[in-house]
């Protein structure tokens, strides 16, 4: 049963929280610094709206199934403690004078969960979020409840724009918001536990850094990096052409391997993130006879003091590589790993770098075949829980990441199985590539598992056609 307690009294329906009540004036807490992430965002909501186009962002999000005793009074609580335990949540700005160099905080206490009147209306919700639903001066949270019928008792959407939280953010929002519910039922709250490190801290020790003489070192790392090795980008998509100018649109392909990412990296002596990077090195070695590959990949960028904080603090590293041919790919991985720790040492914000080393060679607004890749362990990410009820939560696209130029691959693993989403440009690369791709994929996955002494040399000696068929079917959309 659902405690509601007049819950609707003074709450949104699902999509309407008024601007009103969001609106800055007279309700700024103080202003806050902007990190060079959400700066850089920014810039690119104003171009966006300069040229008339929605701002596109891409919320972290799940959907939840709630049976059993849901206490929606509790929850409402719980919700109003998060944002005060993790302010990010209530920023806000102004595109009305160009780019900001600092946001502002709202009053938490303006944050109202939403109540939709039935799950159908909370599936506009989520096509809502889908369409870009976080505006400058919103809450950069939304959260919307709505009643069920039969053994269901209902569903919570939770959405977070990206300015706010990312990924990794992502599961310590949803384990606080646990705990809030589980304090509250007991008439209790999160102000009891020591409070998390500030995010606008973080920005304000991030902009600093990047106005000191750390800075000039590792730029001078990055330009012995990058400039000595092979034209960026060349290596990763055999077969690419170069798109007209003009827009750009983007396919994507999901596809199911049989084997499991996870046991494979442990039979291998490795990680499946450094698997997954070797199968991706050794393919594109041998499709483009390039020693040198390069990797974009996400890395979570905040120290040790921030472990429990909620905020941007992934960064996009760039990893250049000279693949070592006598190398197993567990050999292969663990190099590749190496080098990203060395780009985590010596991060750059990548529009620094776009900057100042080569900008022709470096710029991603215009077309390169770069290749982006980040893995998932489906079993391993922080669900939500809350006391007493049970949660089980609904497959949806909410925190899909955006296109990047070329190709980006997300692998997840669930159980048995590992799944590949891979979205690439639809102007540069034709549907057979991308077949083509995939089942290179799933071949020397399937030498690693068969035996992993096989050299990255032995491998480019098999069989490699012009074109190879996946074992399973495709699905492109």
């Amino acid at each position: 049963m659902v405690k509601e307690q007049d819950v609707r009294n003074g709450s949104a329906s699902a999509g309407e929280l008024s601007r009103s009540e969001a609106s800055p004036a007279g309700r700024i807490q103080r202003e806050v610094p902007l990190s060079y992430q959400q700066q850089m965002r920014l810039r690119r909501d104003v171009a966006f709206l300069d040229a008339n186009r929605p701002i596109d962002n891409h919320p972290a999000g799940a959907v939840y199934s709630v049976t059993g005793p849901f206490d929606v009074v509790a929850f409402e609580q719980a919700c109003g403690d998060l944002l005060v335990r993790h302010p990010v949540l209530t920023i806000g700005y102004s595109l009305t004078s160009g780019v900001p160099q600092t946001g502002y905080l709202l009053d938490p206490a303006l944050f109202r969960v939403r109540h939709a009147e039935s799950v159908t209306a909370l599936a506009n919700a989520t096509n809502a979020v889908h369409r870009s639903a976080f505006a400058p001066d919103d809450f950069k949270i939304q959260i919307t409840w709505a009643p069920s019928t039969g053994s269901e008792t209902g569903r919570i959407l939770i959405a977070a724009d990206q300015i706010a939280v990312d990924g990794n953010s992502w599961t310590t929002l949803l384990r606080d918001l646990s705990q809030a519910y589980e304090l509250r039922l007991r008439g209790r709250s999160l102000a009891e536990l020591e409070p998390a490190a500030d995010y606008a801290q973080y920005a304000a020790e991030q902009r600093a850094s990047l106005m000191s003489a750390e800075l000039t070192g590792r730029m001078a790392y990055w330009r012995g990096q990058l400039d000595p090795l092979a034209p960026f980008g060349e290596e990763v998509l055999a077969g690419a052409r170069r798109p007209p100018a003009g827009p750009r649109s983007a396919r994507q392909i999901r596809y199911s391997f049989d084997f499991d990412l996870l046991l494979a990296a442990q039979e291998t002596g490795t990680t499946p993130f450094s698997l997954a990077m070797a199968v991706h090195a050794a393919v594109r070695y041998v499709r483009s006879g390039r020693s040198v590959v390069t990797t974009h990949c996400t890395a979570d960028l905040r120290g040790a003091e921030y472990a429990n904080s909620v905020g941007w603090f992934s960064g996009v590293l760039v990893v250049r590589h000279k693949v070592a041919v006598d190398d197993t790919p567990a050999e292969l991985g663990s190099a590749l790993l190496g080098s990203v720790f060395d780009a985590v040492d010596n991060a750059v914000p990548l529009a620094i770098l776009q900057q100042e080393l080569e900008p022709d060679r470096l710029r991603s607004r215009h077309w390169q075949p770069m290749c982006f890749l980040d893995v998932r362990d489906m079993e391993d990410q922080n669900s939500l829980q809350l006391a007493g009820c049970t949660l089980t939560e609904i497959e949806d696209d909410l925190s899909l990441p955006g296109l990047r130029d070329g190709v980006a691959c997300w692998f997840t693993s669930a159980g048995q199985r590992t799944d590949l989403l891979m979205q690439f440009e639809a102007e540069a690369w034709t549907r057979d590539h991308a077949e083509t791709f995939v089942a290179d994929l799933e071949y020397v996955f399937d030498l690693v598992l068969q035996d992993r002494d096989c050299t990255i040399a032995e491998m480019a000696d098999r069989d490699w056609p012009e074109q190879r068929q996946p074992r399973n079917k495709v699905l492109f959309t």
